[in-house]
């Protein structure tokens, strides 16, 4: 954790809430250049990426801003329990369980008529880089198409792909088996800048109605804010934007903490201070 915003202890709807910056190192570090010329200079400190979190304790919630080459749950996750005991006769561990949105992947494996999935693509990246190390057939089938597919768009020098399955009309007992298909996706990076999307049409079991639905972005609940913004902004001011569109817009999620019940009050542990001088720390 690199910082934390202190709260307003005169707001009692925020003032448990805690805003913090968690840093995580980059293995491969970019180039510092400017715009028209071919200047390319290596940058010889460590490059730090901040990801914005804001804990809200009243709702069991952390807001975590998406930064793709910073921090992710779970290297949050990670971080927390190094602080706390873990021996076979004191056990503690921090977890964060990701909030699915209404209609999110569980709906479309509850689903018993799946219309279509759509794969795009984006490879101007280069090279297929999301190869499965899962060796089950079907998932290694599916990105050898991919890759087929990626080298020939390649080939004709296209940057976007797609590559789309569907049930068709004369082949109504051969139909795209939900099950297998949400497997399938899980196997997948959809966090990899490849899968720009995930597009599949199915008949939702909730709503009753043909339904589309983009599982690159469906796992988990998220929110796009600040969009006028540069990209620059500082940690504390996406962290106040984050707590903000949480309060005004409804408080989305607040209380599906409550499926994961029943709970047990304990007295938290004495926290882990004592670290080996060579362990390292994001």
């Amino acid at each position: 954790m690199i910082d934390m915003a202190h709260p307003n202890v005169l707001d009692p709807t925020t003032a448990q809430n805690r805003k913090v910056a968690i840093g995580k190192y980059r293995d491969n570090k970019p180039y510092t250049g400017q715009r028209g010329t071919d200047t390319a200079d290596r940058i010889d400190n460590d490059v730090l990426e901040i990801t914005s979190a804001v804990f809200i304790p009243l709702s069991r919630m952390v807001l975590i801003e998406y930064n793709h080459f910073g921090a992710r749950p779970g290297h949050i996750i990670q971080y927390l329990n190094t602080f706390l005991p873990n021996s076979d006769a004191n056990r503690w561990e921090f977890e964060l369980v990701a909030q699915e949105p209404d209609r999110g992947i569980s709906d479309v494996e509850d689903s018993d008529d799946i219309r279509s999935i759509e794969f795009k693509l984006d490879i101007s990246h280069g090279p297929i880089r999301n190869k499965e190390k899962n060796e089950k057939k079907r998932e290694s089938l599916l990105m050898d198409i991919i890759d087929d597919s990626v080298k020939t768009h390649d080939v004709f020098g296209a940057n976007v792909a797609t590559l789309a399955f569907s049930n068709g009309r004369s082949r109504k007992d051969n139909v795209i088996k939900p099950d297998q298909l949400v497997d399938l996706v899980k196997e997948l990076n959809l966090e990899d800048e490849l899968f720009e999307s995930v597009k599949v049409r199915y008949k939702s079991p909730k709503t009753g109605n043909i339904e589309n639905i983009d599982l690159k972005n469906a796992g988990i609940l998220k929110k796009v804010i600040m969009k006028d913004e540069d990209g620059n902004s500082g940690w504390e001011l996406v962290a106040d934007e984050m707590q903000m569109d949480y309060y005004v817009n409804g408080r989305t999620g607040d209380s599906k903490y409550l499926a994961l019940g029943p709970f047990e009050v304990k007295a938290l542990p004495e926290i882990v201070t004592d670290f080996p001088a060579d362990q390292d720390s994001e």
